[in-house]
């Protein structure tokens, strides 16, 4: 591996972090382990117009209703028996994706259970998820999460593909987790949903820590890219334990240390806009060759490549005691449990194992692959195809400037062939 633009990137990114702490930035609250089940973690989302160590660029939204502009985000994902928009359901991949409470990766050897996917997660579950039976404050307003659905009658329930036609309070989604990242929690009430001021940080301290860890993972220095990423656990409030956060003691080699990096990125940074972006830098959709060259970087990394694959629903199906219902009332409204907060240390673990009776007493699984990535009815799969990855002119710069410009390889040229495109920007 050629490191000498690793080395660059690093002592840029070094130098940067070096001037950001002496201007008083840092991960906001490290040191204080997360809070409870990580509310510190969550509170560095809900600044306004005041400074905040983890927030370098921000967007800054208003509250005024005189020509201002609004951050919407939390009237999208409130649900409608909170007034909101209706939410955005999390894919069913999401949910499977985030870290135990060790930290460890969620497999069924590590204790993973999808049936009760919300018990003993990374602390950062609860705060980027709400869920049936997880308490989600408003300012003015119920704190109740309840999206479990049913069918009216067996007509509707005609297939293993088909949606509830009923929901619990009112509540819609083909998940039964919603997104919760961002959130102001209970300090909004749902008369400020739509006319929000809460500013979004475009680029925060940790993204600049996570540079530096894949950074020190180019260049083989896997110990300080192993600390780099322990910092960003430690600050979310996974506990050290035996296995260093989960991270294991150590990297044996740069690609799982590349690897680590993107995970974390995927979970820390999760429905901040930056997903596609790592999946596009680092080529993950397939090993396929282009008009570039070989391409291994999924074999390299060990992933699955994401070409082929889908985001899947997961409808939650209400069944009292394990049978089937069918019918217009809620079925579960009176088997409901106390709310899992996790502000509240005192109650959650008790309400964890409470509401894991709840949804295995309670509720079957569905899933459904054409909830999410549809064309129409029909259920669709990624397919991204090498030349994406460096787009090509369109044709109206090719149609007056031909002459001068050279098309990307892989795309048409003015003529409508590929032959004449020559443009490599690799090179």
């Amino acid at each position: 591996m050629n490191t000498d633009r690793w080395q660059a990137a690093l002592d840029a990114s070094l130098a940067a972090e070096q001037q950001l702490v002496a201007d008083g930035f840092g991960l906001y609250g490290e040191g204080m382990n997360g809070g409870i089940n990580g509310s510190k973690w969550a509170e560095m989302f809900k600044q306004d117009n005041t400074f905040n160590p983890e927030a370098i660029y921000v967007f800054i939204f208003s509250t005024s209703t005189l020509n201002a502009k609004h951050n919407g985000w939390e009237n999208s994902i409130r649900p409608k028996a909170q007034d909101g928009a209706g939410g955005v359901s999390a894919p069913v991949e999401m949910i499977d994706y985030f870290p135990m409470a060790d930290g460890s990766r969620p497999t069924a050897e590590n204790g993973y259970d999808r049936e009760v996917f919300f018990k003993d997660r990374d602390p950062r579950f609860y705060r980027t998820f709400a869920f049936p039976g997880s308490a989600w404050a408003v300012k003015e307003g119920s704190p109740d999460i309840w999206n479990y659905a049913w069918f009216e009658n067996a007509e509707s329930d005609a297939d293993e593909f088909s949606s509830p036609n009923r929901t619990a309070d009112g509540n819609s989604g083909s998940s039964p987790a919603y997104v919760r990242k961002m959130s102001m929690d209970g300090a909004m009430s749902s008369a400020q949903f739509s006319t929000s001021g809460t500013d979004y940080m475009e680029y925060r301290f940790a993204e600049l820590l996570f540079t530096i860890a894949e950074c020190y993972a180019g260049v083989g220095d896997l110990s300080n890219c192993m600390q780099y990423l322990s910092r960003i656990r430690e600050r979310a409030g996974l506990p050290q334990g035996d296995n260093n956060y989960g991270l294991g003691a150590s990297f044996s080699t740069p690609n799982q240390a590349f690897e680590a990096c993107l995970y974390e990125r995927a979970i820390e940074l999760a429905y901040e806009g930056k997903r596609f972006y790592d999946i596009h830098r680092w080529m993950l959709y397939s090993d396929e060759p282009d008009d570039f060259g070989p391409n291994n970087t999924c074999a390299y990394l060990g992933v699955e490549p994401l070409n082929g694959t889908r985001r899947t629903g997961l409808y939650m199906i209400a069944s009292p005691e394990g049978q089937a219902y069918y019918g217009t009332d809620d079925p579960l409204k009176d088997r409901r449990v106390e709310l899992l907060d996790p502000d509240d240390a005192s109650t959650f673990p008790a309400r964890m194992e409470s509401l894991a009776e709840f949804y295995r007493n309670n509720q079957t699984y569905r899933l459904n692959i054409t909830a999410m990535d549809k064309n129409g009815s029909d259920a669709t799969v990624i397919d991204w195809k090498p030349k994406y990855y460096f787009l090509g002119l369109g044709s109206h710069a090719m149609q007056y400037n031909g002459e001068f410009l050279q098309q990307t390889m892989g795309w048409d040229d003015n003529d409508g062939n590929t032959k004449n495109s020559t443009f490599n920007p690799l090179l």
